[in-house]
């Protein structure tokens, strides 16, 4: 397992971890029932639009301007990266949630 801080991380640069052979079956057959491989590439915030009388404003906040999770995942011959930066699934969320704790990688994030 790779582990890449680029912000708002405690570590920044790569690292890498270690998961037992059992964990990575549990992982790969959740991520595989969970459709993973069928989301798509990129979730990034949409436009917001406000008014104020006649003032109309739409406001977009890139993902530069937040944090945001790309989870990679290869196995067999099925590989997809996934670039989430808000609105994603929900089960989306679990599933790096699970990432970090199989990795312990919350001694490189926080």
């Amino acid at each position: 397992m790779q582990f890449e801080g680029k912000a708002f991380v405690k570590a920044i640069g790569i690292r890498e971890g270690r998961i037992s052979q059992a964990d990575i079956e549990k992982f790969l057959n959740q991520v595989c029932s969970s459709g993973f491989f069928d989301l798509k590439s990129r979730y990034v915030v949409r436009p917001v639009v406000t008014h104020s009388g006649d003032d109309w404003r739409v406001e977009q906040q890139s993902a530069s301007e937040g944090s945001g999770v790309i989870t990679e995942i290869a196995v067999g011959g099925l590989h997809h990266r996934v670039e989430n930066y808000g609105p994603g699934p929900g089960w989306l969320k679990q599933i790096e949630e699970m990432i970090d704790r199989l990795a312990r990688a919350e001694k490189w994030i926080r």
